[in-house]
């Protein structure tokens, strides 16, 4: 050290990684050169069954399997940079990958602040710069298991395809990081999402915007009864949202298009209805009087977010409110 070279190529098959505790790392063969780098078979996952993981945990700890068959890497470069060790990468392309998680509610909560994801990558001890990350058609699943029930509520995506651009914590970086998904929701619901943010804003502040269109909202309940403490009937024929925020607050705006919709609100134990704003929401179904010549009704989004929770709970909790105001407003959007 220091020396230089003009070209490298590495091949290795057979690759294990322990990644500590809980998880293990495998790749079935591996091609890295600088052009054109190449892993086949990636699998990140836990080394304990669902259960048996829970046995050996104290809070909550999401189990994960964690499949990718192809990994390409366009254009591969690393180094040190003022004492930094440095990766850049022009392309990452993910061919069909396929993610499984669950977690046990019944275990305590993790009560760690939970930084947004600007500020993960703000904070990495390397300095990274990827023009673009890519998914192509590949399927997630998440699950979450709570007291009182025999099966765990489940949320799945498939044909999800995803477009990243500029994902960059270098100081000189003051370009947003962009990310498109659209994916099948449920096996039939088709979903839009759109979220930018600036990995070197201090403020961690974002934007998201987004549809859901054709759902049959009783596909949701086996997910919204643990997660939102929510239950629905009904079908969500088109809404668009568009939230912006912080690490603590969110505000933004909503519009649903929906017919024989009910929307019940849970007590905090889950099984007992908020009388109330059930009431109140289910007199305003959309029975056509009720809503814009387009068939709309409009609603505010408000949040208070739990630092305690991800990123994904806050998006959730944002929806939640929208439709909330949705059902239980005026419905009329705002002049």
């Amino acid at each position: 050290m220091p020396f230089s070279y003009e070209d490298y190529s590495l091949e290795v098959q057979g690759v294990s990684v322990d990644l500590g505790t809980y998880e293990t790392l495998h790749a079935s063969d591996i091609l890295i050169s600088p052009k054109h780098s190449r892993l086949n078979n990636v699998i990140l996952a836990s080394k304990y069954d669902k259960q048996e993981l829970s046995s050996h945990l104290t809070v909550e700890r999401d189990f994960v399997d964690f499949r990718i068959p192809e990994l390409e890497i366009k254009d591969l470069d690393f180094g040190f940079k003022s004492n930094t060790f440095m990766v850049a990468v022009f392309e990452i392309v993910l061919n069909k990958p396929s993610l499984e998680m669950y977690r046990d509610k019944r275990l305590p909560d993790d009560s760690r602040i939970k930084p947004l994801y600007s500020k993960l990558l703000r904070e990495l001890p390397i300095d990274i710069d990827i023009t673009s990350l890519s998914i192509t058609d590949g399927y997630i699943a998440y699950e979450e298991k709570i007291e009182d029930t025999k099966q765990a509520g489940k949320l799945f995506f498939e044909h999800l395809n995803t477009q990243i651009s500029n994902i960059n914590n270098t100081l000189n970086n003051k370009e947003k990081t962009m990310i498109k998904t659209t994916a099948e929701i449920l096996g039939e619901g088709q979903m839009h999402l759109e979220w930018e943010f600036q990995a070197n804003d201090r403020n961690d502040a974002f934007v998201v915007s987004g549809s859901l269109k054709n759902l049959e909202s009783e596909k949701l309940n086996a997910f919204l009864k643990p997660n939102l403490r929510a239950r629905a009937e009904g079908t969500i024929d088109t809404m668009y949202f568009n939230f912006w925020g912080n690490p603590k607050v969110s505000r933004g705006d909503i519009k649903m298009k929906y017919h024989d919709f009910k929307f019940e609100v849970l007590d905090k134990d889950r099984l007992k209805i908020n009388k109330l704003l059930t009431f109140i929401g289910n007199l305003l179904v959309n029975d056509g009087s009720k809503a814009d010549k387009d068939g709309f009704r409009f609603g505010e989004i408000e949040t208070e977010r739990d630092v305690t929770k991800s990123f994904f709970n806050y998006l959730w909790q944002n929806i939640k409110s929208g439709i909330l105001d949705t059902i239980t407003g005026s419905g009329k959007k705002d002049a």
